[in-house]
């Protein structure tokens, strides 16, 4: 049965919530219809909030869920205080509702257009509010989980206790780990300095989209701000509060509005590499944003257009994000299984808005010239889209290579040179997607398209490890993506990371290759990947990683 209810959250970091203003204030709801089983925690089908004491583990009461009925048109979870958000009704109530509104941002029907499924068995995602005293918050595949941790800091001189379960910034950056996980389970196995600083960066990308989204909220930091999106404010900084109170300066966790490029970036680790991919993102939103609101001015005399721009930012803002979150969200049904560059993600980007979008380039162009001062690629042809050397015979049934894997994988075998898979590697299957995307086009409206998402993927062996002295061979996942239209069965798009592809030698994957070299030698070497306990090895001789973005996160070191 279908229960209309209003999840409620903290819409804003908690270091803004200190300023002269009720903090109710910063509460915002969101409607949604659930077909799902509600109960006190907050506790659904797809997410459950485990408040479990951080000294013994008991399971501690969970905020009372309140069905429609008795005045009440839609179902609530009840706060007993809205203004005191050390209270743990408040906390289990925000973190479940800001969670619930992440997972939809992405499972809008023109973005996803699909309900998100999770990288580990089962429907329902664990959230635990309180996990224990340490600056951290992280996602845990093997424990079905979101942890959310707490410690004691210090901002404006006075000490604090900061909560990272209630900051939106920090709960929907790991929601998108879990959400990206499940998309793309591969990265979580990741080696590559920069597969690992894409999870970071989607993550970050998430935050920033939570924040924009928010009325309330946008309106705060747009009045702040006289409507410039490159004036310091809460869209562009990430987790300000965990920040200021970890570090005793005023300054957030990251910031997204950097200039920071594949040669200038203090490191390789993929924290730091991730402003790259957000920085880039980032820039096309204010490109964006720029280039709707000149349309919006265009007939505005001069005079009045520093008043109009304020009264009109939020509009535009609201646009401006909604775009950069299809644009950015809809290229990760595009990534090819394995191992992911910025390249690789920035080519199923361009893939996915020209499959959407072909007769408006103009984003894609921005977004290209931006890869290009970021040196991502070294030149716009390097994120061409490959085209297609395949074509759908009259036998090739969509709905028996959707639900059939011996129809899926004979289908794969037969294409193996057009999916650019190497002789003599095995195939595996990844699910394969059945999706209506909604587009809205300029000039046309929306369009709805059907297409049929393949994944095939294959292990390689690379000589990146290097143990006394001994170069040790390192199992590597590739593979490609082919989409199909469902109606038309023309192939929409090809994405892959294999070497033998169009962007195969490419100077982008050279870079990468090295960046994994020296990232796996400094882990190594600073204990951080023992090779006796976190590979495995395989009966050729080679070894599999498993687990390392984990690792890296959960000791705060990525």
């Amino acid at each position: 049965m279908a229960i209309p209810v209003k999840v409620e959250f903290l819409a804003a970091d908690p270091a803004m919530s200190l300023l002269s203003r009720p903090r109710s204030g910063l509460m915002q709801g969101r409607h949604f219809t659930l077909e799902e089983t509600l109960r006190d925690g907050p506790i659904s089908t797809r997410v459950a909030v485990l408040d479990l004491d951080p000294d013994d583990g008991t399971l501690l009461p969970g905020a009372p869920f309140l069905p429609p009925g008795r005045g009440r048109t839609r179902g609530l979870w009840q706060v007993a205080d809205r203004n005191d958000m050390a209270a743990r009704d408040f906390q289990q109530v925000s973190v479940f509702g800001a969670i619930r509104t992440t997972m939809a941002m992405f499972e809008e029907e023109d973005v996803l257009g699909r309900p998100l499924v999770w990288a580990f068995d089962g429907p329902q995602l664990l959230v635990v509010p309180r996990a224990g005293r340490m600056a951290n918050a992280f996602y845990h595949r093997a424990s079905r989980s979101l942890q959310f941790f707490y410690f004691d800091g210090v901002i404006a001189d006075e000490e604090t206790t900061v909560y990272t379960c209630l900051s939106p910034d920090i709960v929907a950056h790991e929601t998108a780990h879990a959400i990206l996980d499940g998309i793309a389970p591969d990265l979580y196995d990741a080696t590559s300095p920069q597969s690992l600083a894409l999870h970071e960066a989607i993550a970050d990308i998430t935050a920033m989209l939570f924040a924009a989204q928010s009325s309330r909220l946008a309106t705060l930091v747009l009045e702040d701000n006289g409507g410039d999106l490159r004036k310091p404010g809460a869209f562009n900084a990430i987790a300000e509060q965990f920040g200021r109170a970890r570090s005793g300066r005023i300054q957030p966790l990251r910031d997204l509005m950097n200039d920071r490029t594949m040669t200038s970036v203090p490191s390789a680790t993929p924290h730091a590499l991730s402003e790259v991919l957000t920085g880039t993102l980032y820039a096309l939103m204010l490109w964006v944003f720029d280039t709707e609101m000149a349309e919006e001015l265009a007939e505005v005399p001069e005079a009045e257009q520093a008043d109009e721009r304020f009264s009109r930012s939020g509009r535009v803002l609201f646009r401006a994000a909604s775009r950069l979150r299809r644009i950015a969200f809809r290229a990760l049904d595009y990534l090819p299984p394995g191992e992911i560059s910025f390249a690789d993600y920035a080519r199923a980007l361009i893939a996915a808005d020209t499959a959407s979008n072909p007769q408006s380039p103009e984003e894609r162009a921005a977004f290209t010239a931006e890869c290009l001062t970021r040196q991502i690629v070294a030149q716009a042809a390097d994120l061409a889209p490959a085209a297609p050397r395949l074509t759908l015979e009259p036998g090739d049934d969509l709905e028996a290579l959707l639900s059939d894997d011996a129809a899926a994988l004979a289908f794969a075998e037969r294409h193996r040179a057009a999916l650019y898979v190497p002789a003599g590697a095995s195939l595996t299957l990844r699910p394969r997607l059945d999706v209506t995307k909604a587009t809205w086009r300029k000039g046309g409206g929306r369009v709805d398209t059907r297409e049929l998402i393949l994944k095939v993927a294959w292990q390689e062996d690379e000589f990146v490890l290097d143990r006394a002295g001994i170069p040790e061979p390192l199992n590597v996942t590739f593979g490609t993506t082919l989409a199909i239209g469902w109606e038309t069965r023309e192939i929409r798009a090809v994405v892959t990371n294999s070497r033998l592809g169009p962007h195969g030698g490419a100077r982008d994957r050279q870079v990468s290759d090295r960046m994994r070299r020296g990232f796996l030698k400094a882990c190594i070497a600073d204990g951080t990947i023992d090779l006796l306990q976190d590979a495995t090895a395989l009966p050729d001789g080679s070894l599999r990683l498993r687990g390392l973005g984990q690792q890296l996160h959960m000791a705060g070191r990525s």
